[in-house]
This record gives C-alpha cells, sequence and structure tokens, in this order.
C-alpha cells in the first residue's frame, strides 16, 4: 500500500485508521512506503500518545521512510515492524526513549542521516545498508542480544556532538568476544562478569594542547575488573582515523576522567583488516586510538618525600615517557609561589618503571610543598601531584577526598625502608570489590585508587599498614 504526502504534512497513525486500514486489507500490511514529493521537505511519520502501532513482528514486515523521520509516542512500548530509512533528506528519530524498536535499517542515498533526538532502544539489530546514523548526544542501547551489522566506510555510526552504542552482557572467560558486533573484541581467562561496553566517537584530547585520538572510544566496565591478564582488540574504520597514520597507532586508555591518559601501546597493528590489538591488560577503562607523537610524554607512577636529618630525598617513577624531555623538582614554602632547584634528563622513549631520586641539601625551614614539572620535547609540559614536607608528621594514613566522585588518594607515611600495605575495597553489603598488595617507600607516599567502576554509595576501605588494620568510611558521589 504506498501513500505520498504534501509538503509539511505529518502522518498521524491513530488507532481509529489502523482500524479501517486492517478491516479493509483484511490482515497486517507486509511492506507500508511513505514517501514525500522531491521538494524540500521536512516531515515526520508521527504515532501519537494514546494509540497503538500494529504489526505482525513474525512476517517481517516493512514500513519503508523514504525522506521521512519517526516521532513515536505509541502506548504499545515494542515495536515489532521493520523501520526502514530510504531517501535523499535528513531524517531524525523523535519520542520515547523507552520506546523497543524491533529492527532499523538505514539505507540512505550517499552519506544523508538518521539522527536521534532521543535515547532508543534496540532488541533485534541495526543494519546499515548506506548512509549514516548520528548518535547526536544520545545512547542507542542494544538490548540483549541486539547487534551492529553492515557497518563499512561511508555507512556507520558517528557522533561528533557525543552520544555512545551500549552492549551489556555477562562474559566468563570471553574469547573472541564482540559483544554486539560493536568492533571490540575480548579475550581473558578470567570471568569478567556483567559487563557494560560502550562505543562513543566524539574526539578524545589523549596528548597536551589540543592533540586528539581518532573518532572512536570504548568505555569497558566490567564486573570483576582487577588483575586481568586479557587481550583487548580494537576495531575502526579508515574514515575515523582523524589525520592520523595507521603505522603510528597506539592503544591509550584513562581510568577516570580527572586522569592523564596512559600510552600502552601496540602489540599487533593491523592496517589491512583494521584493528589494534593488545596483550596483558590488568583492567579495563577508557580506551581510544593516538598516534606516538599525540600520547601523553609521562604517565606517572609514584612520587615520594622523605626526611633525612637536614635534608629531603626526593623520588618518583613513570611508567612510561613518549618524547620526555625532563623533569624539574619544584620546591614552595606555601604551594603557590615555586622555585625549581634541579634538572633530570628523560628518558626520552620508553616503556616501563623508570626511577628518578633527588636530594635536596639545603631545604629552609618550616613547611615545604615539592613537585615535579615534566616537559616534553615540543616544550610542552605537565606537573605531578604536590606533596608537602612530614619530618614533624605522625599520622601514618590518610584518605582523601572524601566524598569523593572519580578516586580517591591514600597517603601514607613509612618509617622505615620500605613496608607493605594491603587495601581493600568493600561495598555496603560488606563484599570485596577491590584489592591491591603496595610497596610503600619510605617517607610520604601517594597512591590513587579508581571510583569510576563503582555505583554511588558508601564503601569501607580497609588499609593494612605495619601491622595495623583501620577502616575509613567513604561515600562515592
Amino acid at each position: 500500500m504506498l501513500y505520498s504526502f504534501t509538503k509539511a504534512l505529518y502522518l498521524l497513525v491513530v488507532m481509529n485508521i489502523a482500524r479501517k486500514l486492517l478491516s479493509k486489507t483484511g490482515g497486517f500490511f507486509t511492506t507500508l512506503v511513505c514517501i514525500l514529493p522531491a521538494e524540500n521537505v521536512t516531515a515526520q511519520l508521527q504515532v501519537a500518545a494514546g494509540t497503538y502501532w500494529i504489526c505482525d513482528s513474525s512476517s517481517h514486515t516493512y514500513t519503508v521512510l523514504n525522506d521521512l523521520g519517526i516521532e513515536y509516542y505509541g502506548d504499545n512500548e515494542q515495536i515489532g515492524t521493520i523501520f526502514k530509512f530510504t531517501g535523499t533528506a535528513a531524517a531524525v528519530i523523535n519520542g520515547n526513549a523507552t520506546s523497543l524498536y524491533n529492527i532499523i535499517e538505514i539505507a540512505k542515498t550517499g552519506v544523508e542521516t538518521l539522527s536521534l533526538s532521543q535515547n532508543i532502544n534496540v532488541l533485534n539489530r541495526v543494519s546499515f545498508v548506506s548512509g549514516m546514523l548520528d548518535l547526536n548526544g544520545h545512547v542507542l542501547n542494544l538490548i540483549d542480544n541486539a547487534y551492529l551489522t553492515g557497518e563499512k566506510e561511508g555507512s556507520g555510526c558517528i557522533g561528533p556532538a557525543g552520544g555512545y552504542i551500549q552492549a551489556t552482557v555477562t562474559l566468563n572467560a570471553p574469547v573472541n568476544h564482540n559483544p554486539g558486533n560493536i568492533g571490540i573484541t575480548l579475550i581473558s581467562e578470567s570471568d569478567l562478569g556483567k559487563t557494560v561496553i560502550r562505543r562513543g566517537h566524539a574526539i578524545q584530547h589523549t596528548g597536551v594542547g589540543n592533540s586528539g585520538s581518532i573518532r572512536r572510544y570504548y568505555d569497558i566496565s566490567p564486573q570483576n575488573n582487577n588483575r586481568l591478564s586479557a587481550t583487548l582488540q580494537f576495531g575502526y574504520l579508515d574514515n575515523e582515523l582523524n589525520g592520523i597514520n595507521e603505522d603510528d597507532l597506539t592503544l591509550v586508555k584513562q581510568e577516570t576522567d580527572i586522569d592523564p591518559w596512559q600510552n600502552i601501546g601496540a602489540d599487533v597493528r593491523n592496517t589491512v583488516e583494521n584493528y589494534v590489538r593488545k596483550n596483558n591488560i590488568t583492567r579495563f577503562s577508557r580506551w581510544t586510538l593516538s598516534s606516538l607523537s599525540r600520547a601523553l610524554p609521562v604517565q606517572w607512577k609514584s612520587f615520594n618525600i622523605n626526611c633525612q636529618q637536614d635534608k629531603i630525598l626526593i623520588s618518583w617513577s613513570t611508567e612510561s615517557e613518549f618524547n620526555t624531555k625532563s623533569f624539574i623538582v619544584q620546591r614552595s614554602s606555601d604551594g603557590i609561589v615555586w622555585e625549581s632547584i634541579f634538572q633530570q634528563n628523560a628518558g626520552g622513549n620508553s616503556i616501563g618503571i623508570r626511577n628518578y631520586i633527588y636530594k635536596d641539601k639545603q631545604p629552609v625551614s618550616g613547611d615545604l610543598y615539592y613537585r615535579i614539572m615534566q616537559t616534553d620535547l615540543d616544550g610542552r609540559f605537565s606537573y605531578s601531584p604536590v606533596l608537602k614536607s612530614v619530618c614533624d608528621v605522625k599520622e601514618e594514613v590518610k584518605v582523601y577526598p572524601n566524598p569523593a566522585t572519580e578516586a580517591i588518594w591514600i597517603s601514607f607515611y613509612n618509617n622505615h625502608l620500605t613496608a607493605h600495605a594491603d587495601i581493600r575495597l568493600y561495598n555496603a553489603l560488606g563484599a570485596l570489590i577491590y584489592h591491591d598488595a603496595l610497596l610503600v617507600q619510605q617517607g610520604r607516599c601517594l597512591f590513587k585508587i579508581p571510583l569510576s567502576f563503582m555505583p554511588r554509595g558508601m564503601y569501607t576501605v580497609a588499609v593494612i599498614f605495619q601491622g595495623k588494620i583501620k577502616h575509613y568510611k567513604i561515600i562515592r558521589q
């Protein structure tokens, strides 16, 4: 059955019209085709509140929307038809965010777009024939075993204004599992449990200045996310490269929104099948692809200060360095005005822990603050956290901030050469959700515990240090 509509006309699907059409046809439509004239027209297939969209999902019913979008406010949440979007004009999906679409097929001419103006849920699949789906700051939620199919150069998802595709799966020792076919393949000998994976297409600022990533990133949040030995294979399309040379691609990760990006590197770069693979991953978070020249020059591991009679020993370590030129030790008596007291050449380009040490032989009297300024070969720079001199400090352990949003810091003061600390994090039900064993150097040491994988609420941090156990109540906001 074919319907043609004039300029600026809305097709209103209401119950009484549906009943009349069904009584005339004696059943369900096999294909309902909605076509607009060639003029520049913006129109929607609108299903009003208080009405129902009636179709037989078992008969593969097609609703073809040629240069039309859909605005769905119908009372039935599950929409069993196949919505096929065609034509040469942009279109929009709008309406109830709780609607459950069965199948969406995008077959727009060229690179024309179908845009989301609401979050949508898909029960079966989203098929790409031609044209783009713009997330437009919204969520495409793949329910249960729903998946994407047909993505290729010139036909797939974009999202410069934000938004993401979400798949939620249970992964028990996954082997080459690509949840929702969204382009991330996981291998792990450990059970990850319930895992939420989000794929976005906004550029991530992974380096200093305005340097950025490709136009794709993944947030991977497994229920079990500690001490893993996993493999991640990150897929991409050529049109997402953002000017980065494929031979220069490297995986980078960010623990929380406030943390710097870490350059993790790449074990395999396949520029034919378009993926980068990395083995021996111990923890998942946000991941994207950048280039060695755009990656952050240094990833801090630790920073310590220790009072030794009339001298102060400053030590720090890094996990990786890229295009790093030098480290400058800076000192302040008020934490505001800083002076540079020592410069150390950096490793340049390295993966693996590098340790540095400096002894301040002429510290001034009173409180002292220290930080490390890192500079790269382009003259850009960043800073370590700030530490205060602790010669007269008696408090052994401090946990802050509280309440916290993305992470907490645990500060240790150790009188011995080295000591071991055990950190355990429990939820409100008393279940252990995080555990780490630390080697604490002499003096004041800082360690960061990420909280981004945890829901908001009350938690207990148990710190076992120097034969004592202390419990700290924290709030994750």
